[in-house]
Order: structure tokens, then sequence, then C-alpha cells
């Protein structure tokens, strides 16, 4: 199930050491929002890709949020300063950036020409079971919120800020199969 991006509310694109010609950090903080797929699947990953499907950014949450809402029949609300070691939010570009996310299946035609990694920020996350998850294949819907997030370039050192994203009602957990 895909879900959807609710609101971008404002994207920084100061970014450090860049040339005067926008970024690809920047391109990618800025068009996150613009179009949007978002989707979701495990305990927790979420994907927000551009129609293009050549930038996306990922937050995984290794906290098994989604098993303790399954099991406790209620949402479950937690708050984590970046970094953190339960968390990985990361935007990439390059082409197909997201086929291999949420998928089994090996995807050719994946390149991630760079990618580049949250150092600071803030993300909310609340998720709510959907009735039919178990202990072993929990399942639900996720929203996020990414607040005061610096991403900094692998390789470069090179950063740039995204101020806000929320993303609502996306699927995660596990399906047998």
């Amino acid at each position: 199930m895909r879900g959807m991006l609710m609101m971008l509310l404002a994207v920084g694109c100061a970014t450090e050491g860049a040339d005067p010609v926008e970024s690809e950090l920047d391109t990618t903080l800025r068009v996150l929002g613009a179009n949007a797929e978002v989707f979701g699947c495990g305990d927790v990953h979420m994907v927000v890709a551009d129609a293009s499907d050549q930038r996306a950014m990922r937050l995984t949450i290794s906290d098994d949020l989604a098993q303790a809402a399954t099991l406790a029949g209620e949402p479950v609300i937690a708050e984590y300063a970046l970094p953190h070691p339960a968390v990985d939010v990361r935007v990439l570009w390059g082409t197909d950036v997201s086929a291999m996310e949420c998928n089994d299946v090996g995807m050719p035609n994946v390149v991630i020409s760079g990618e580049a990694v949250a150092i600071e920020g803030t993300v909310s996350i609340e998720v709510a079971p959907d009735g039919w998850g178990t202990e072993f294949f929990p399942t639900g819907h996720a929203s996020a919120m990414l607040e005061q997030a610096v991403f900094e370039v692998v390789g470069t050192g090179q950063q740039g800020v995204l101020d806000s994203l929320v993303v609502d009602d996306v699927y995660v957990g596990w399906l047998p199969g």
C-alpha cells in the first residue's frame, strides 16, 4: 500500500562548501515534496521518492515500533535526536533510487550516484496498529516528522538542511511470504 505525502513545510537549501550552482544535495532536498511517492514496509522503513525516482529520502527506525504497537493494540509514539543508533535517515540521488526499497527482487537498473546522511535534527514518529498484525508479522500505519535535519554528503562533507518534512499514514510492517 502506498502512502501520501502530507506536506513539505519548508526546505532550507543553505549548503556549506557548495558551488554557486545548485548541488545534487540541494536539488534532492528541494524536490522531495513535489509529486512525491511515499511507501513503507518493515518495522519501520519509510521512503519518500520524487516522481522520476531520481531522488529519495529513506527513514529506517530499528526499535520494533510496529511490533510494539501491534502487541499493545494502540499507537506508539517516539522521538529521536539525530544522530541516534536506532535511526538511519538519508537522501539518495541517481537512477531508480527507490526500486530496491521494500522489494525482495533484485532490480538491475538501480544506480546510486550519491547520498547524504542526516547528522543532526529530530525525528518524531507515531505508529498505529491496523488490527491485522501479529507478534511475528506486525503491521500498521506510521506518520513521521523530520525537523531541522542537517544532511552531510558521504565522502565530501557538503551539508544541506531540510527544515521540516511531514509524512502521513504510511503502511509499515511485515507480511508473510
